[in-house]
């Protein structure tokens, strides 16, 4: 996997911005012919709603795979990225499982990770500990998945045996 930090110090003027960088694909293909940058405006929050900066998102093969259109039932338009960590800038009225701070991920594939800001229903994010490097929660949902349907599929583990 391939990390990238999103630029924090325009980011830091600008906690509660009203607009976000994405990279959005509009058709499936080669990422460096179909991939671009735009500003989308965000939407107004609503009650049961979060405004979420991101911090980290990995770049990985099922991505590339998604914009190729192998992988996954995705549909373009589409913001790039399955995984990375966010930190919650504000929440909606109703919202009583998230506040401020709070560090989450998406709660299922296809949130569309690599923005600098996203609107998102409470429910589409999980929270995760803030006190671990921002690499291990940006990947938390699916390296550890994956690794163990690697061990499951391909090895014959036994009682005993230690795994590096």
């Amino acid at each position: 996997d391939i990390m990238f930090r999103l630029s924090t110090g325009a980011l830091r003027r600008r906690l509660f911005s009203t607009t976000s960088t994405v990279i959005k694909y509009e058709e499936f293909g080669v990422p460096s012919k179909v991939l671009k940058r735009e500003s989308q405006n965000l939407p107004s929050l609503g009650a049961n709603q979060v405004l979420v900066r991101m911090l980290a998102a990995p770049i990985n093969p099922a991505d590339l795979n998604s914009i190729y259109g192998t992988y996954g039932q995705r549909k373009v338009p589409a913001v790039a990225g399955n995984e990375g960590v966010a930190v919650v800038q504000s929440v909606g009225a109703g919202v009583k499982d998230l506040k401020a701070n709070d560090w989450v991920i998406p709660a299922k594939p296809g949130f569309g990770t690599w923005r600098t800001f996203a609107v998102a229903d409470s429910s589409a994010l999980q929270r995760v500990p803030n006190d671990i490097p921002v690499e291990y929660a940006a990947t938390l949902a699916v390296n550890p998945c994956t690794a163990y349907r690697m061990l499951n599929d391909f090895v014959n583990l036994k009682e005993g045996d230690v795994i590096i």
